[in-house]
């Protein structure tokens, strides 16, 4: 479950990073935001929330690939909803932050923004809990998960052909592709 809920996160991140750069390209705003901690907030959600969540929900994919056992499935679930719900409130304290004027790279920040602040702090420590427990996911599944099936996901793709512990070449002759990877649904023949 958690690579799909990785790709759905993936993209609701980008989303939400694409559309506040629009505001970003209109003059006008990006005069009261461009120096803001809007704009840090855009940024992360393109870069953190966009690219790290891929990088986890391919981590959660290839994990029995890599190991040869399943990732814990209730502790990687409940680490996904601390990042993606902390990531959101870090952010969204951040965009408010920024639209009330909060200018960015400040050591020491006027009081009126104490508010947003804690709320992104609060944020902030929920992320670095769910990274805490995939961690222990991570390393608890390498040694004690239950070992993976060949191809858990009912992928078509030919890295889950490939025998664990993957050889040091993947095959002695090359493979005959003879369908569709994204055929699914349809009968083989």
């Amino acid at each position: 479950a958690l690579p799909i809920f990785g790709v759905y996160a993936f993209l609701w991140n980008m989303l939400i990073g694409g559309i506040t750069g629009i505001y970003l390209s209109d003059v006008p705003a990006d005069n009261y935001l461009h120096g803001s901690m809007y704009v840090t907030a855009h940024f992360h959600y393109t870069l953190m929330g966009a690219a790290l969540t891929g990088a986890v929900a391919g981590l959660s994919y290839w994990y029995p690939k890599m190991s040869g056992r399943m990732l814990h499935e209730k502790a990687s679930l409940i680490s996904f909803i601390l990042v993606q719900g902390g990531f959101q409130i870090l952010y969204l304290g951040m965009f408010i932050a920024g639209a009330e004027g909060q200018p960015r790279r400040v050591a020491d920040f006027a009081t009126e923004y104490a508010t947003s602040n804690m709320v992104s702090t609060g944020g902030a420590y929920l992320i670095g809990l769910g990274f805490i427990i995939l961690l222990w996911a991570v390393v608890h599944s390498w040694r004690h998960g239950d070992v993976a099936p060949m191809n858990p996901w009912g992928s078509k793709t030919l890295e889950w052909t490939v025998p664990y512990p993957v050889p040091l070449v993947n095959f002695d002759t090359p493979p005959v592709v003879t369908s569709d990877p994204y055929g699914f649904g349809r009968s083989e023949k």
